[in-house]
């Protein structure tokens, strides 16, 4: 296949007569500027696609003294919850002009996030996200203070930092009245790693929801995240005293429970 010359390749006033707005609004839109009407944004984006439109990212980069790269810590990439967090980061800053460099933590060095920090830094990026931290990852990344925007998810609030999250505390609740609508009163809770922000916070909300409906309040099996994990916990109990269900911390571990 022929490489299209310099001359040859679109530019950003076709991909602006295409989608029938200025290139002033094109670029807007590559930039990711938020006060852009949506359909206005599909259709400059149509138009992007229709014409193979790649943005000149070296110049774009000297304009702006950006370098339009996100970096991203993930505490692990083979779990699913932060697997999916990291695919749809890389999806969001493609169609923004944006590339993203990331780092899977090692699970045994609490400092490690303070070190792949600076491994990004180094590369220079224009932003962080920190995706489903443990506490210890929360706090390096507290001593570093990066002089940067941070967008941490995590289920706390807090005031300091930009943050998105799942509503952990609907997600149980819902699944206890569930389990309660089906005539459940003992219900037990195997949980994810309590160092995991995600897993303490689905903890709380179990036994805040468990308590309104007057179930009796049981110990936490506290485990992974792992398929294994619910395996090894199922073929060791002999049979499940008092409890009717279990409430399980991820599909994973309910998996293992359900074939062990």
């Amino acid at each position: 296949m022929a490489t299209r010359s310099a001359s040859e390749r679109p530019n950003i006033r076709q991909v602006a007569e295409i989608a029938g707005v200025s290139h002033m609004t094109v670029s807007r839109v590559l930039n990711g500027h938020t006060n852009i009407k949506e359909s206005t944004r599909e259709k400059v984006l149509v138009a992007v696609d229709e014409l193979g439109y790649r943005p000149n990212i070296a110049a774009r980069a000297l304009a702006t003294q950006k370098t339009l790269r996100i970096g991203a810590i993930v505490e692990t990439e083979t779990e699913f919850g932060p697997a999916s967090a990291l695919r749809a980061i890389h999806r969001a800053a493609r169609q923004r002009g944006y590339s993203v460099s990331s780092i899977a933590l090692d699970e045994d060095d609490s400092t490690n996030a303070g070190r792949a920090f600076e491994q990004l830094a180094g590369l220079g990026i224009d932003a962080l996200c920190l995706v489903t931290p443990r506490s210890a990852s929360l706090a390096a990344l507290r001593a570093i203070s990066p002089d940067m925007p941070v967008l941490v998810v995590k289920p706390e609030r807090e005031a300091e930092l930009l943050r998105v999250c799942v509503d952990q505390q609907l997600g149980v609740t819902m699944a206890v009245d569930h389990l309660a609508a089906l005539g459940h009163r003992d219900i037990l809770h195997v949980s994810g790693p309590m160092d995991w922000l995600d897993a303490r916070a689905r903890e709380r909300a179990f036994r805040a929801r468990t308590r309104s409906w007057g179930m009796p309040e049981r110990p936490i099996v506290a485990g992974d995240w792992s398929a294994d994990f619910g395996y090894d916990f199922a073929v060791g109990l002999q049979r499940l005293p008092d409890y009717t269900a279990i409430f399980a911390a991820n599909d994973q571990v309910a998996l293992g429970i359900v074939h062990g």
